[in-house]
């Protein structure tokens, strides 16, 4: 009877124990959003201008205007990859792993030099020989394990393998206008692609700081094997047309059970969120357009697809939604129940003047939620 008593009691307490822990999580989730978005701050204190979430104007496009000659060369193109993450090391107390991904992507090269493999470590690279041999077990950059960028709540974690690229559950906004991580056009949100003349300041946020979104959370993906599950797995459209793919295609993709009805399968490090270092949509960006929690997807008809045209949602495994830092560094929950509108048009009925979507410079189209992702769209969407 006792002993009865005794596991009725455990029980009734475990459900407010596990409570208890995510909310404890979550508290430090958003202590970890927080730090990021003062790390915004004192990067803009310094260089007067935000961090690019694709091609960093520090530690890619200084060594192009250096080395245009070089920058030919296809290994040395990779060098756009460095998300907005590698800017703000110096920021969340990550000096040491600054100066390593510094120097693998803007030091010792030489000139005359054309085959510029072993000059650096591109940020998907786990091992590598920094003699330029093959005996690439010395662990890159890009492996460093970073606390402050996983949210304790996160179900998939960093691998012990040392070898392989680390995580992060934490996207900057790249604005409601769904482009492929590399196009030329310049986000609508407060992380733009770094390309020349598109360095953002504060005071280009005429929406105000407190009403633009610069980070949020995303769930991190399984490691070595995609995921069918709608956090933390990718669906496929089966679109290939850039400009042709609504939201809605993404968002009925979910099935009962929180399930996709067709994932990508890839395997390897391409799942969401696994690579810190990397600029692609995949891994640190997000489109604020389907609400929170919704599929994350990319364009494509094979299920082997993960890095193109990626359509990437927020999302967390906290109850109901997600946290999001503003830019006035002020941490908010966002429900998955906020706001949206028109997820079945077409970019193009944004305005029907244009041929390209990616050239709409009108207010947002989708709702509250894609107005607090625009930096100047004149919205006055704010949360409370």
């Amino acid at each position: 009877m006792v002993i009865a008593i005794i596991g009725v009691l455990i029980a009734l307490l475990l459900p407010a124990v596990q409570a208890a822990r995510e909310a404890a999580r979550r508290s430090q989730c958003v202590n970890q959003l927080k730090q990021l978005a003062i790390a915004c701050h004192n990067f803009h204190d310094t260089y007067k201008f935000l961090p690019q979430a694709v091609r960093s104007n520090n530690l890619c496009m200084q060594p192009y205007k250096a080395n245009k000659t070089a920058w030919g060369n296809n290994n040395y193109r990779n060098r756009d990859r460095q998300s907005y993450l590698c800017d703000l090391l110096p920021y969340i107390e990550q000096s040491a792993v600054y100066d390593a991904v510094k120097i693998n992507t803007t030091g010792g090269l030489k000139p005359t030099e054309t085959d510029l493999t072993n000059q650096f470590v591109t940020p998907w690279t786990g091992g590598y020989d920094p003699t330029g041999g093959t005996d690439n077990t010395t662990p890159s950059p890009w492996c460093t394990r970073i606390n402050t960028l996983v949210c304790p709540s996160t179900q998939y974690k960093n691998v012990t393998d040392d070898l392989t690229p680390s995580i992060t559950s934490y996207r900057c906004n790249s604005g409601d206008i769904y482009l492929d991580w590399n196009y030329n056009e310049i986000q609508r949100g407060p992380f733009t692609n770094g390309s020349i003349g598109s360095l953002i300041d504060l005071a280009a946020i005429t929406d105000g700081t407190s009403n633009t979104i610069f980070l949020s959370e995303a769930v991190t993906g399984p490691p070595q094997v995609m995921s069918k599950m709608v956090l933390g797995g990718i669906g496929i459209t089966d679109s290939t047309a850039t400009d042709s793919m609504t939201p809605k295609v993404c968002a009925d993709l979910k099935q009962s059970g929180g399930t996709l009805s067709k994932y990508s399968t890839r395997t390897g490090n391409n799942t969401s969120g696994r690579r810190w270092g990397d600029a692609r949509t995949t891994y640190t960006q997000f489109f604020p357009i389907l609400p929170p929690n919704s599929p994350h997807c990319v364009q494509g008809t094979t299920t082997d697809a993960s890095e193109n045209w990626n359509f990437v949602s927020a999302s967390s495994y906290h109850s109901g939604g997600v946290n999001v830092a503003m830019g006035d560094g002020a941490v908010k929950f966002v429900s998955e129940t906020i706001q949206t509108q028109n997820l079945d048009k077409h970019g193009k009925d944004m305005d029907s003047t244009i041929a390209n979507p990616r050239n709409y410079g009108g207010p947002a189209f989708y709702g509250i939620w894609s107005e607090l992702s625009t930096r100047s769209g004149g919205e006055n969407a704010a949360l409370p």
